[in-house]
């Protein structure tokens, strides 16, 4: 257990057929609360059950690419010319 929770943080909670995963609406103390139904099975999990952190944004150097190459193909609409 490392690390930190905090709000907006997405966790899929067990494996396999059981995953489910939840969106954190508050960590107070260590109580958190969750917004359940976002994907997976809505059952009831064991104790002691998995519980990992979900990478909302994973791009791979190709994905990096990509985004840099769209962003500067839209902000060469912006670029001004030198002066004299």
């Amino acid at each position: 257990t490392s690390g930190g929770l905090a709000q907006g943080f997405l966790l899929t909670i067990d494996t396999g057929p059981n995953a489910e995963n939840v969106l954190i609406n508050s960590v107070v103390g260590s109580t958190v609360t969750v917004m359940r139904d976002l994907g997976g099975n809505n059952t009831a999990h064991a104790s002691g059950v998995p519980v990992t952190q979900v990478d909302t944004l994973h791009l791979n150097a190709q994905g990096f690419q990509i985004v840099a190459n769209a962003v500067a193909k839209y902000l060469t609409a912006y670029q001004v010319a030198p002066q004299p």
